[in-house]
């Protein structure tokens, strides 16, 4: 009787640290469980800071196009276009401007009479973009074309894997910009109202990262 009462104790004690192990077993996946999911709801709430951000970004950059729309507008309203129509007899401007008719200026007036644009020897050929916390921004940008009566500078790059063109371009509002072309993404602007893109000024937009960018010019 004795033997049987000490091996039913052995057996209980066996079975109560078997318990007990599975005891301890279950706390150590209850609070990596528990760890888990905090670290889960940490990067939830990351995860939703970074489309509020990028949100902004957007709402900042869309606003910003749109001030620069009615600005645009605003400066065309302005503005007349002459359409000369000669008759017979007409041998001078006077006569010519009697026949003629007045309409409101279009975009497409303006573009034109931008590409008739003629640029002297001191017209900077080159912008170089250096120290820009956007790193795509940076490099060399050739001059392409024209801008709001300024010159335009581009150059080709990548944002976010997609093959783009970048460009630094005066708005009609006067302000320069380093923006992706045909999109609504916006790096850097700079108050600086002038004819060729200022070497100072700078400041991030929407899409940019700090530190803005140093400009230097190559006739």
């Amino acid at each position: 009787m004795a033997n049987e009462a000490s091996e039913v104790i052995q057996a209980n004690n066996r079975r109560v640290a078997t318990a007990k192990k599975a005891a301890a077993l279950t706390t150590t996946n209850l609070q990596a469980a528990k760890i888990s999911l905090e670290a889960a709801r940490k990067a939830l709430e990351a995860a939703q800071k970074a489309v509020e951000v990028a949100q902004k970004a957007d709402d900042d950059a869309t606003a910003e196009l749109k001030d620069a729309e009615q600005a645009q507008e605003a400066v065309l309203s302005k503005w007349e276009v002459v359409d000369l129509v000669q008759e017979d007899g007409d041998d001078d401007e006077e006569e010519k401007l009697k026949h003629s008719k007045k309409r409101p200026c279009s975009e497409d007036d303006a573009e034109d009479a931008s590409k008739k644009l003629r640029f002297d020897s001191d017209t900077p050929t080159e912008v170089i973009v250096k120290g820009c916390g956007t790193l795509e921004v940076n490099g060399t940008y050739k001059r392409n074309g024209v801008n709001c009566d300024a010159p335009q500078y581009s150059k080709e790059g990548q944002w976010k894997g997609e093959a783009v063109r970048i460009v630094i371009q005066r708005f009609i509002t006067g302000q320069w910009y380093i923006r992706i072309e045909g999109r609504n993404i916006f790096f850097c602007r700079s108050e600086i109202k002038t004819f060729i893109p200022p070497s100072y000024g700078w400041n991030v937009r929407a899409h940019g990262v700090e530190p803005p960018p140093k400009i230097t010019l190559n006739i």
